[in-house]
């Protein structure tokens, strides 16, 4: 359910990456998720896959509250109730971006909670495509989000001295961790040269497998503990000058990052995992 267009004031959004820029909520607003039952709010549209995949994925995966699911009229009803708290979708542009790019966010809000745009106030948004991409671009990654979403805030509850210069330092894992981790990707998803699974492990020094959409969706339903993935936000076949390639890699179990960067697409930087990720790989 898209609430609107809603900015972000962001200045330092790209000063590093969209994944590093975790917000750290006001522990009383935390206090009160917690509280909370999470309500998913269902898309209008009955024939959305996400509708599908997150009634599916949620309740299997969401253990830290109670869950639930509601439709856009529900929510319009409900969104001032203090003990709900409610996951969205939510198309977003960050007014520090002058490439204007609209980007869908996974967000969490507390019911009853504004900020200054008179929209539920977010505890944690995570980024899952650009706006306007079809549903497979990013369908199969919800398992992924929802369960970095999860481990973030408990992380957060469990540590409740944690400041907002400590998150990267305590949440991330260090990328030297990928040798002990099998990394699941769609070639895809990697600069063409590199799609070949010899001349990959020429770049990459540690476990891989190649996988079609199909077995990294299961995948991902089901992860193994050392199972790791490509996270890739792109315009995909989107036409957009100025894009970004936002590219991560995810414990598919415990939510962690281990890896995050992102360059702007060209001729030469296509929409993909390049070759100059991996050679930070190489130096490990």
């Amino acid at each position: 359910m898209k609430r609107g267009l809603i900015s972000f004031l962001v200045s330092v959004f790209f000063s590093t990456t969209v994944f590093c820029q975790f917000e750290l909520p006001e522990r009383s607003a935390l206090d009160a998720f917690f509280k909370t039952t999470t309500m998913v709010v269902t898309e209008d549209n009955p024939m959305l896959e996400y509708n599908v995949k997150m009634k599916e994925s949620f309740p299997a995966i969401w253990k830290i509250t109670p869950t639930g699911f509601c439709t856009v009229s529900d929510f319009e009803e409900d969104k001032d109730k203090t003990d709900k708290s409610f996951l969205t979708i939510e198309e977003i542009v960050f007014e520090s971006d002058k490439t204007g790019v609209r980007y869908n966010f996974l967000c969490l809000s507390n019911g009853g909670s504004y900020n200054k745009n008179k929209t539920l106030s977010d505890i944690f948004h995570f980024p899952l495509s650009y706006a306007k991409v079809e549903e497979e671009d990013y369908i199969h990654k919800l398992p992924v989000a929802i369960r970095l979403m999860q481990s973030y805030l408990l992380y957060l509850k469990n540590n409740p001295q944690t400041a907002k210069g400590d998150i990267k330092k305590a949440y991330f894992a260090a990328s030297a961790e990928l040798k002990d981790k099998v990394l699941y990707l769609i070639s895809d998803e990697v600069t063409p040269a590199l799609r070949d699974e010899k001349v990959f492990a020429q770049h990459y020094p540690f476990p891989f497998k190649f996988v079609d959409y199909d077995e990294l969706e299961e995948k991902i339903s089901n992860p193994e503990k050392n199972m790791v993935v490509l996270y890739k936000v792109g315009p995909g076949m989107n036409k957009i000058k100025k894009a970004r390639c936002f590219k991560a890699i995810i414990g598919a179990s415990d939510g962690k990052i281990y890896y995050y960067d992102y360059h702007m697409i060209s001729d030469n930087n296509p929409d993909a995992l390049l070759e100059s990720d991996l050679k930070k790989f190489s130096k490990l």
